[in-house]
């Protein structure tokens, strides 16, 4: 099970950095659960994503649980809300900045979705629709995160698979409008198509941004299998391209490159006065 929790502070960061700090690292497809919670709603009570097993007969369920160890119901799911169409589930929940929860999916039918909550006559929260978004074919959404650009705000979406995953070396990063949820523009860079010693985009997971630049990781093929990756990739914000990749393979003590898989610009905002820079985690590398 993984416990996340939503930032109450809304800078350029968004929600979404501090809502994966906790993250295994892996792909997820062991996750039971992920848990956000909302200082918007009694604060004992979380969002969970919850896994279906064949072996059980159940489906994939998005749930709102009581997490107050102290109460008397605690454990109990006070609403939940079934995905029955679904062969893998939703992985990682995040918040905008505007309070629109978000999740991405491990299933190509359903690679990233907005979650309706309200409340019933009774004020208790509750949750209406599952929306499954147009992603244009990009598949396995890991990260999301949102921050401004010239004034501008986006949302952006690492997809693991990108737009194939049959592909050795796949991998996409996706711009989306925060309000219409339409995408702006699908960043790609394969390895195989780009000249040697160009920035690529492979396998990306983790993101963090500052200013006019952003990174993303380039972790594991979707698969679990193809591949590994062993690079950051930094891109420009300005237009929206990659401008440098830079290997992280420091450590192999798994036989393996270090496969980065989340990123972190520490920056004025978090720490003041700090000169910025980046820490980078490793999954094969065990090493930050």
């Amino acid at each position: 099970m993984l416990f996340t929790a939503c930032s109450k502070e809304q800078d350029n960061a968004g929600p979404s950095e501090l809502s994966t700090a906790l993250d295994t690292g892996a792909v997820g497809l062991n996750d039971r659960a992920a848990i956000v919670t909302d200082s918007n709603w009694e604060e004992s009570q979380a969002v969970v994503l919850l896994r279906g097993l064949p072996t059980l007969g159940t489906n994939h369920r998005v749930a709102i649980v009581e997490l107050d160890p102290d109460a008397e119901n605690f454990g109990d799911i006070l609403h939940e809300f079934e995905i029955s169409d679904l062969q893998a589930p939703l992985h990682h929940l995040y918040y905008s900045p505007t309070g629109r929860l978000y999740a991405a999916g491990l299933d190509p039918k359903c690679s990233l979705a907005e979650i309706d909550l309200t409340r019933n006559a009774s004020g208790a929260p509750v949750i209406n629709a599952v929306d499954c978004l147009d992603t244009q074919g990009q598949k396995v959404g890991e990260d999301i995160m949102w921050h401004s650009v010239n004034g501008t705000q986006y949302m952006f979406v690492t997809f693991m698979a990108g737009t194939g995953i049959e592909q050795a070396d796949d991998g996409s990063l996706s711009v989306f409008d925060p309000q219409s949820n339409d995408i702006i523009k699908i960043i790609e860079a394969r390895k195989s198509q780009v000249a040697e010693g160009e920035p690529y985009i492979m396998y990306p997971h983790g993101i963090s941004a500052y200013q006019d630049r952003m990174l993303i990781s380039s972790t594991i093929h979707a698969d679990l299998t193809t591949g590994v990756g062993n690079a950051i990739t930094v891109i420009d914000l300005n237009t929206f391209t990659p401008i440098e990749t830079i290997i992280i393979e420091d450590a192999k003590p798994a036989g393996f490159p270090s496969t980065p898989v989340k990123v972190l610009f520490v920056r004025p905002s978090i720490v003041a006065d700090v000169a910025p820079h980046v820490l980078v985690n490793t999954m094969f590398g065990f090493e930050t």
